[in-house]
């Protein structure tokens, strides 16, 4: 980058350019959906609501053994039991429990859980929507039943 330049004038110089395209790469995936895809990537929906879905794990060259080693670790022993198993940027695999819970998966991805998950104009005025949600957490509780696998 800096050739034949050794000094700390040149130094300094290589450093403040990979800061500033560090910064504007920063910058671009996180306030646009597609760069971030192109340059990041995507995570994986490898399980969906207990379904494997075996073309993304073959795709990902994801082994059932470590998919079902991840859910294992999470103390799931039932794959009816996983809502979702994710592959992650960083080659993780991320495992959530299913559960009766009417509210949004709003801290799944984007790529997995969709706009509506992150949508807020179902909270009444005048009630914030960690309020509403925690209402309507409250009133389904009540209405709870055993699920069977």
């Amino acid at each position: 980058m800096i050739g034949n330049d050794n000094s700390v004038l040149g130094a300094a110089a290589g450093a403040a350019i990979l800061v500033i395209l560090s910064s504007l790469l920063n910058r671009a995936t996180s306030r646009n959906v597609k760069v971030r895809a192109v340059l990041e990537g995507s995570p994986v929906l490898l399980v969906q609501e207990g379904k494997v879905e075996k073309e993304m794990m073959r795709k990902f060259d994801v082994s059932d053994n470590d998919l079902l080693a991840a859910i294992r670790k999470q103390g799931i022993i039932r794959l009816c039991d996983v809502a979702f198993a994710i592959l992650e940027l960083d080659g993780s695999i991320s495992v959530i429990k299913t559960d009766d819970d009417v509210r949004p998966h709003d801290c799944l991805p984007f790529e997995v859980a969709g706009k509506e998950s992150y949508a807020a104009e179902d909270a009444p005025k005048g009630e914030t929507r960690m309020q509403h949600e925690h209402s309507e957490h409250d009133r389904a509780k009540d209405k709870k039943q055993p699920s069977s696998c």
